[in-house]
């Protein structure tokens, strides 16, 4: 449903539009590219008109520089009281800056006469908000995609309650949704050996707005058959903001799997909103691309994720580590405590040992504990230990670094870490390595 207007000069008329005329003080414009609108551009023949200052449905404006004969405006339902009121306004200054004709729906109209149906058209809109949301309440419709004014909002259960609750919420819901600082993640669409697929981009540091699922946005056509574009293939592409060059791409669906659920909250029924990820934890998420995390990629986790400037309190150090793993896979956390407990195996030797014994005291446990300095020190520090090159970590401790598996578990279900049963094919206690210890 929409209100469909033509403003057509007279036929002696021979005036342009100006685009101040068309906007007026309030409004401002854009250009739809697939679901985001790009604020400030015109497209060629078309934009989107709309209120910075009440943000809702925006309306349609098919105009160009040079046009001097009509001009077609559309204005979506359900819409706002402050969009009508704007949108009348519109057609109201460039009716009367051009002493033009309205056509509107089809059927020709005096600018008395239409200007005049103002306010029985915001009761209409708002009876039609209000039918809407119960249909949506009772079942009779699912969730329903409104295509707004800088991009598609989708009406659940959760909104229908609302507005059937509040008249006003339907406006202000459309207003601070449009008005946040975010992202907005449209997909591009690409031909591979494989056919059509599409791509996402997530930035650090940029709160950003992700489909639950993904979808192909109304409208795009494939250009072969100009039927609506199929596409089955999804990927999400990791950036630094600022770079240029991608970390790294996974599937969609994967993306989905991974991210952790204390970075996400509930946008409207089909979208959420991730927080701004830091630059690091971007990193560390590029990392989990393969379900089975590698040694490579085990070092970069610690490095980047922890707070080293906790370097003090080791609790601290590894709080963030804790809380990002809590956020993957359980087969995330599993193979972060294989990778650690094969680590620790591989320093398990009677040479090292002996040189540990040799910088201080140590028993089975230090020993232990001792090894686990080797893993908080990057990957070229553990290659260096374990080619008998460096001592100094004989004479320190980081036993915080074993419990990080068990205590992400535990946050990540909501148990006890005493409850995390998974044992590690290999065991980094002192002695398991019987290869390692044998006499040399």
């Amino acid at each position: 449903m929409s209100i469909d207007v033509v403003i057509k000069q007279s036929f002696w008329g021979n005036r342009t539009m100006p685009l101040e005329v068309i906007l007026g003080e309030s409004l401002h414009y854009g250009n739809f590219a697939n679901d985001r609108l790009n604020v400030g551009e015109l497209g060629e023949s078309e934009f989107i008109a709309y209120n910075p200052q009440c943000i809702g449905r925006g309306f349609s404006v098919v105009w160009n520089p040079k046009e001097k004969k009509n001009i077609a405006l559309r204005l979506p339902h359900p819409s706002t009281p402050q969009e009508l009121t704007d949108f009348y306004a519109a057609v109201e200054r460039m009716a009367r800056y051009w002493d033009a004709k309205l056509v509107v729906d089809g059927i020709k109209v005096s600018l008395d006469s239409f200007t005049a149906g103002l306010q029985d058209m915001v009761e209409f809109n708002k009876k039609a908000i209000k039918k809407l949301s119960q249909q949506i309440l009772d079942g009779e419709c699912g969730a329903l995609t409104l295509y707004s004014a800088r991009w598609p909002l989708s009406i659940g259960k959760e909104e229908a309650t609302l507005f059937l609750n509040n008249p006003n919420s339907y406006a202000e819901w459309l207003h601070e949704k449009q008005s946040m600082d975010v992202y907005f993640a449209s997909p591009h669409f690409y031909m591979g050996d494989n056919g059509v697929y599409a791509r996402y981009f997530l930035f650090s540091d940029l709160p950003s707005v992700f489909p639950n699922q993904p979808i192909v946005p109304f409208g795009v056509t494939d250009p072969t058959t100009g039927k609506q574009l199929e596409c089955k293939q999804w990927v999400l592409s990791l950036r630094i903001l600022g770079e240029t060059e991608a970390l790294c791409e996974m599937e969609y669906s994967k993306f989905l799997s991974i991210v952790s659920d204390n970075k996400k909250s509930r946008y409207d029924e089909d979208h959420f909103l991730l927080s701004g990820l830091t630059e690091e934890e971007v990193r560390a998420l590029s990392m989990t691309e393969e379900s089975n995390m590698t040694k490579k990629q085990f070092f970069k986790i610690i490095m980047t994720v922890c707070d080293w400037d906790a370097s003090d309190d080791n609790e601290k150090v590894l709080r963030p580590l804790i809380e990002y793993l809590a956020g993957q896979s359980d087969e995330t956390i599993f193979s972060f405590d294989e990778i650690m407990a094969e680590l620790l195996y591989e320093l398990d030797t009677r040479k090292n040992f002996e040189k540990a014994c040799k910088c201080d005291t140590h028993s089975d446990d230090t020993f232990l504990y001792s090894r686990c300095i080797a893993l908080i020190n990057g990957e070229e520090y553990y290659k260096r230990v374990k080619a008998g090159n460096i001592s100094d970590l004989w004479k320190m401790e980081f036993e915080a670094i074993l419990h990080v598996p068990m205590l992400a578990w535990g946050k990540k279900h909501g148990k006890s870490p005493d409850d995390y049963s998974y044992r590690t094919t290999k065991s980094y206690e002192t002695g398991s390595n019987v290869d390692g210890w044998r006499w040399y």
